[in-house]
């Protein structure tokens, strides 16, 4: 692969020219365009991948927060509930025991 055809790809991929350009001043360190060319690309698709994960883990997060709010809300209502009924309970067993006692 020459500089470029390494320069089309990368720009077929987003990379502005003279970005791509100075990408292509690497080649003393990747020996070779194409290695230089699949480095970036899979790096960049790796990066991609890695932040995707990330944003999903996020979303994951904050739903797991939401459903845990909603089970503890939906928890204290149903002990207020029991509260409510104990104490009605308590209430109709005094009022049955004031009604024997005339």
């Amino acid at each position: 692969m020459n500089r470029k055809r390494f320069t089309k790809l990368m720009m077929a991929t987003g990379v502005q020219r003279n970005e791509a350009n100075a990408m292509a001043r690497d080649i003393a360190i990747y020996g070779s365009y194409e290695r230089l060319y699949r480095r970036k690309t899979y790096g960049e698709s790796i990066g991609t991948a890695l932040k995707s994960v990330g944003e999903a883990f996020i979303r994951a997060y904050g739903v797991l927060g939401r459903l845990t709010r909603a089970a503890l809300k939906a928890q204290a209502e149903a002990e207020r509930f029991a509260a409510v009924k104990a104490q009605y309970e308590a209430d109709q067993r005094e009022m049955i025991r004031k009604a024997y006692e005339r």
